[in-house]
């Protein structure tokens, strides 16, 4: 009885430890912010950062603001809505973080 105990015990570990795992690598977005990158699309904040990395005279905190601008003016001009600057913000740093992953991104030509 008490081996049963312990092989339930063990079993219900190791699937809440499986469980945390397979969490802990899902996209770690709020379902709004993943609503906003599913409208402007990975590719286009990669595109925005690659943009914006160009300028090597301007510190990177100058750089994500120029990618930031970026990334609103594509939105304006080839999607055709406002992306506010906060969400814009949230966006870029999201892409930034994926981008030192090692994420890659596939592009439609």
């Amino acid at each position: 009885m008490d081996n049963q105990l312990f092989d339930i015990a063990m079993t219900l570990i190791t699937l809440l430890s499986l469980t945390f795992a397979w969490l802990g690598k899902k996209k770690r977005l709020p379902k709004w912010l993943d609503n906003w990158l599913s409208h402007v699309g990975l590719a286009r904040i990669y595109d925005a950062l690659e943009e914006a990395n160009k300028f090597l005279q301007m510190s990177p905190t100058q750089r994500r603001n120029e990618a930031v601008k970026i990334l609103k003016a594509e939105c304006k001009s080839q999607l055709n809505f406002e992306l506010p600057t906060s969400i814009a913000n949230l966006l870029i740093e999201y892409g930034y973080q994926l981008w030192r992953a090692g994420v890659k991104v596939t592009r439609k030509k």
